[in-house]
């Protein structure tokens, strides 16, 4: 069921795709996702995401801790113009059991180029966030404070943190709960303050730190890192995991 070549079936533009893809064997993977941002203010909204893998309503009234209850969220809040001054601030949380974005075929997980497309932690995870920034004169000031708790495998068990393992063999059919396995606690913590250089070309000088504290019974990471220079308005690749 892995060798999937192009299904005539998806191609009508009006489709339900679960019952279509069930019809034809579950040989897909299929999530549902919704998300929602509702402006409580001029300056403030609410947003948040949530997904469903795989889940019975059944096991989820049980609370038994089904290994096949897979599902995500995130809740969060922006504001921007804080009392009026350029301060810009949000936080959110994110959540996802065990399990999530996982497939019976490794390659059918929800990754790309053995990456993980909806979160870097993969699955079994809990994260915060705060982001904040304030211009002042030609001045901004960027701080990210990032925490999460997760868990990964141990002693060759499947439970649940890495989506390119198969879900055939869960350690586990039921009992499974958050961070199960080795639990980790992760910290990120980065400080930047830039300001733009003469000539309109939108480019700056910038100077930035960071701080990546890893940690679990088997081992810590301890590191810094520190960066200067000039940049220029293209997209730019955020790696605060």
């Amino acid at each position: 069921l892995s060798q999937r070549a192009l299904d005539l079936n998806y191609l009508n533009p009006v489709i339900f795709y679960r019952p279509v893809e069930f019809a034809q064997g579950s040989a897909d993977n299929v999530l549902l996702g919704g998300g929602f941002r509702a402006k409580v203010s001029k300056s403030v909204q609410v947003y948040g995401q949530l997904v469903l893998d795989e889940f019975l309503l059944r096991e989820i009234k049980n609370a038994d801790g089904w290994w096949a209850n897979k599902f995500g969220g995130q809740l969060g809040v922006k504001a921007f113009n804080v009392m009026g001054t350029s301060l810009f601030f949000q936080s959110e949380w994110n959540i996802v059991r065990p399990f999530t974005y996982t497939h019976g075929s490794s390659i059918q997980a929800w990754g790309h180029l053995n990456q993980p497309l909806a979160h870097p932690m993969g699955a079994n995870f809990a994260e915060w966030v705060i982001r904040a920034g304030y211009t002042w004169k030609r001045w901004t000031i960027r701080e990210q404070i990032s925490w999460a708790g997760y868990g990964r495998d141990s002693d060759g068990q499947n439970l649940g943190g890495n989506i390119f393992r198969s879900y055939k063999s869960p350690y586990r059919q039921y009992g499974n709960e958050m961070m199960q396995g080795l639990k980790s606690t992760f910290h990120f913590h980065q400080f930047e303050i830039s300001t733009p250089l003469a000539g309109g070309t939108g480019s700056e000088l910038f100077f930035s730190h960071a701080w990546r504290f890893e940690k679990n019974k088997v081992s810590t990471t301890n590191e810094h890192f520190v960066t200067a220079g000039i940049r220029i308005p293209v997209n730019r690749v955020v790696q605060d995991f």
